[in-house]
């Protein structure tokens, strides 16, 4: 079981590189990747933010970058954590309050992402 675990953190890692790497350059690089690609010069005006929440394929990648993310940060807190504290007690702990906190994380952002884009006034 926990080699699965393991292949499925293995795998998220690529995911978060590749999805995070498109966040940026979308988000930040602007002025270095504009004459290439077409971005917008300002991201966070309201009208390229309300085009991205309209966009099937941003919110999707929002929603997996979200899933990769706390699957990968969660699962590596639980292992740093099950070293300074073995034993199957303290197991059951840490892994249903990971379990836990990244379901409810997990659930607020993908609320939070499909409602933006689910109830976004039409253009």
């Amino acid at each position: 079981m926990q080699s699965r675990y393991w292949f499925w953190m293995l795998l998220s890692a690529p995911v978060i590189l590749i999805l995070l790497g498109w966040h940026m350059a979308i988000m930040h690089l602007e002025g270095l990747l504009g004459h290439m690609v077409s971005i917008s010069a300002q991201p966070l005006a309201w009208e390229d933010v309300m085009a991205r929440g309209r966009n099937v394929f941003v919110v999707t990648s929002y929603v997996l970058l979200l899933g990769a993310g706390l699957f990968h940060g969660f699962f590596g807190l639980r292992t740093i954590l099950m070293e300074y504290w073995p034993g199957k007690a303290a197991e059951k702990v840490i892994s249903r309050s990971c379990l836990v906190a990244g379901i409810i994380l997990f659930s607020v952002g993908t609320y939070t992402t499909l409602t933006f884009h689910f109830f976004l006034p039409a253009p």
